[in-house]
């Protein structure tokens, strides 16, 4: 543990090409040898760095592929019943994911966020499937519809500020970013399961 008189580290933001003093604390502390280090850096002025819907999109699709591939190789005798302690099966999983998607991807192109329910009463009225088929032509099915709604954004959506669901207020690219990070989560849990069954 650090002693108590240890310096910390300190960074006060700024603006650039503003000036600001850091404290830094060594990553291995000798009580003998440790000095107090301050430094000043000035950061140079560079352009904001934006992410076009072009850039955002291929991002989310590229994640979807990946979700695509690991529903293909989970073994259809375990894909809707095999969990472990009490977790979703992983076809629950993704048609969790389906099933934020399309109200999502109507939101983030249109401004409209429409409730999104459960999947059995989904605001599209899709039927659940109950095989790994009828699961990858709905999953590819919800591609398709992130692509054509996609086309179909004003330019500068994502960085409008919106209400989502009634539930939070935020830019749009922020909840584009999140909804890709529950995704990775859901594959996260799938890929542990096929470790459990030596996969």
């Amino acid at each position: 543990a650090y002693p108590p008189d240890a310096p910390f580290i300190r960074i006060y933001s700024c603006q650039p090409n503003q000036t600001f003093h850091s404290t830094i604390r060594p990553l291995c502390y000798h009580s003998l040898q440790t000095k107090l280090i301050m430094t000043t850096t000035t950061i140079p002025t560079a352009n904001p760095v934006t992410i076009t819907p072009e850039v955002m999109l291929a991002y989310w699709q590229d994640e979807r592929r990946q979700t695509r591939q690991l529903i293909e190789t989970f073994p259809e005798d375990h894909l809707f019943f095999y969990s472990l302690n009490g977790m979703r099966p992983f076809a629950e999983l993704v048609l969790e994911i389906i099933s934020m998607s399309l109200p999502a991807v109507v939101g983030i192109t249109t401004g409209h966020w429409q409730p999104t329910g459960s999947f059995s009463r989904s605001w599209n009225g899709e039927p659940k499937p109950l095989n790994k088929k009828d699961l990858l032509e709905l999953w590819d099915k919800t591609t398709g519809e992130i692509d054509r709604l996609w086309a179909e954004m004003p330019e500068d959506r994502l960085l409008e500020k919106q209400t989502v669901f009634g539930l939070g207020s935020g830019p749009v690219y922020s909840f584009v970013l999140r909804y890709i990070d529950q995704e990775i989560q859901h594959r996260c849990q799938a890929i542990l399961y096929l470790r459990s069954l030596n996969l």
